[in-house]
């Protein structure tokens, strides 16, 4: 068998330099890439043979990580060429399947071009390089639970994502090689574990499994407090280690019940709700948990005021000029206060004011009711309460305006007086001082006609007082008068006789009205007297040429402030 497999050796050396002598392949050139690219799942080549001779040949690659050393041997070997001529000529394209290499990790390759069947070749290419598409591996790490007490275990997790082979795993401390691992340390201690894959080298993570200290209880504190109805407080603890569970109960005593969801620092509570009429409270602490017995904080107990509200008085409405009594508000809380606003300081009430509302005068300057609306708002321990309202409506003072004077003479008929006010609907009454002229005492409303009347020789006077009344508010009276001037009389001589050419004497007339003058008037003036005159007939000379008696009537008519008499 030696000596068979000698001479086949020693034939085919015979038959390769015989046939390299006759196509002469060498000296070689040597190849390089002329184009490359990755597409379809291929690393896509095509290699150009620089070799100055027409013979076979093919290109064998290397490709090896791109963190390890060539080694010489090649891995991949292309299809044999026919080169017709010296000059350079390019491989067909050559499509490597990229399946048998790790995704995301580059590589590099080199080449020699060989005779085919050929045993040696040209000297190596340039190295190149190619990165399978893809995500690179990745390693992460957890630990189940992450914290842990003495005496307990945690199961540390890695996941190895990608790849191209079976990687080994290390982890350290504790030296162990499996993917999942169990520990129990006794301190916080950081695990770090390490993959080992092929051309992806190593990759390393950590996790920590946390040994807490043993629990510490803190002081705990709560803000604001107290609080109102309707509010929340803010739990706080300070100076802790572990895990905080806040507890509520009646007492600081308890009996203590745990919060849903309150595990945090700090924590705002639910809105607590008063409803009565005094102060009530709720307490809390926090349950501290941890590697060691479990401890409590301190209880801090929130006092939760109660709304207050007030009661006021009910709509006043009074006159110009009133006194209103003191308003005394009532809180439903104990040691309530109040603040008082007055959106209409023409009533004689300031804008604002705290306190009850003390008595003052009422003011109304117009013709018209004027209304301010008094808003109270209850405060007890800082709460502040909802706001009452009522009124206070002055009504003006009505006045009444009233005729000038009236002047009028005895039997006179009077108009209609009529009585008006600026105030709506204001009313009249009335009294008259002097019925004597013909009215009656007193009256409502406005004065009819009526027949003025004076018996006596003098004027004789009536004050008309007359007072308003609007909305129950009596107002300022006014006066005025009524004169009723007499109807003058007057006294004339007794019939007079006397003969032709005899002088009279003066003819003086009189009334018992003071003032009154004399009007005339003679029907026969051939008694030597003038038809009319006024005032007193003075002397006149007698006549009568006839030889009868004649006769003449001296008609007088007295008139007095400007009434005319009987005659």
């Amino acid at each position: 068998m030696k000596k068979f497999y000698s001479f086949y050796t020693f034939l085919f050396f015979l038959l390769y330099v015989y046939s390299t002598k006759v196509n002469a392949c060498s000296p070689y050139g040597t190849p390089f890439v002329a184009t490359q690219n990755i597409s379809g799942g291929n690393l896509n080549i095509v290699w150009t043979s620089t070799t100055p001779w027409a013979c076979n040949y093919n290109i064998r690659m290397e490709i090896v990580c791109n963190s390890a050393a060539f080694t010489g041997t090649t891995n991949y070997t292309s299809v044999c060429i026919s080169k017709p001529s010296t000059a350079d000529m390019n491989y067909p394209s050559w499509s490597i399947p990229l399946s048998a290499f790790c995704p995301g990790v580059t590589y590099k390759f080199r080449a020699i071009e060989v005779a085919c069947g050929g045993f040696s070749g040209s000297g190596w290419s340039t190295t190149y390089t190619f990165t399978v598409p893809g995500t690179p591996p990745t390693l992460t790490a957890s630990a189940s639970p992450t914290v842990i007490c003495p005496s307990q275990s945690s199961t540390l997790t890695s996941t190895y994502v990608g790849g191209c082979g079976s990687p080994t795993y290390s982890w350290s401390p504790g030296g162990q090689t499996t993917p999942n691992i169990t520990v129990s340390p006794v301190v916080t201690t950081t695990y770090t574990v390490t993959t080992q894959d092929g051309c992806v080298g190593s990759l390393s993570t950590s996790v920590t499994v946390t040994i807490p200290p043993p629990p510490v209880a803190g002081t705990a504190s709560a803000s604001p407090n107290p609080i109102c109805s309707g509010q929340t407080t803010s739990l706080s603890l300070v100076g802790y280690q572990g895990n905080i569970q806040w507890q509520s109960g009646p007492t600081s005593t308890g009996p203590w019940t745990n919060i849903t969801g309150a595990t945090i620092t700090p924590y705002t509570t639910a809105t607590f709700v008063n409803s009565t009429t005094i102060p009530t409270s709720e307490c809390f602490r926090a349950e501290v948990t941890g590697c060691g017995p479990t401890v409590y904080s301190n209880a801090i107990c929130v006092t939760i005021n109660p709304i207050p509200t007030v009661t006021v008085p009910p709509n006043i409405i009074v006159c110009n000029v009133d006194n209103i009594a003191t308003s005394n508000y009532i809180g439903s809380v104990t040691g309530t206060t109040f603040a008082w606003i007055n959106d209409n300081t023409a009533i004689g009430l300031a804008a604002n004011g705290t306190g009850n509302i003390t008595s003052f005068t009422a003011t109304n300057t117009t013709t018209a009711p004027i209304t301010a609306n008094i808003t109270v708002t209850p405060t007890a321990n800082g709460c502040v309460g909802p706001s009452s309202t009522y009124s206070i409506t002055v009504n003006p003072t009505p006045t009444v305006v009233v005729p000038s004077n009236i002047i009028l003479c005895n039997v006179a008929s009077t108009t209609t007086t009529n009585f008006t006010s600026p105030t709506t609907g204001a009313t009249f009454d009335w009294i008259n001082d002097n019925t004597a002229i013909g009215l009656t005492a007193s009256g409502t409303g406005n004065i009819s006609s009526f027949t003025a009347t004076n018996t006596t020789t003098a004027p004789i006077t009536a004050n008309i007082t007359v007072t308003p009344t609007a909305n129950g508010c009596i107002g300022t009276p006014s006066t005025y008068s009524i004169t009723v001037n007499p109807t003058p009389i007057v006294v004339v001589p007794s019939n007079i006789i006397i003969c032709d050419a005899a002088p009279t004497t003066t003819t003086n007339f009189t009334s018992p009205t003071t003032g009154a003058t004399f009007d005339w008037t003679n029907d026969n003036t051939t008694i030597g007297l003038a038809a009319n005159g006024t005032g007193n007939i003075t002397s006149f000379t007698a006549t009568n040429t006839t030889t009868a008696p004649i006769l003449a009537n001296i008609t007088v008519t007295p008139t007095a402030n400007t009434c005319v008499g009987n005659l």
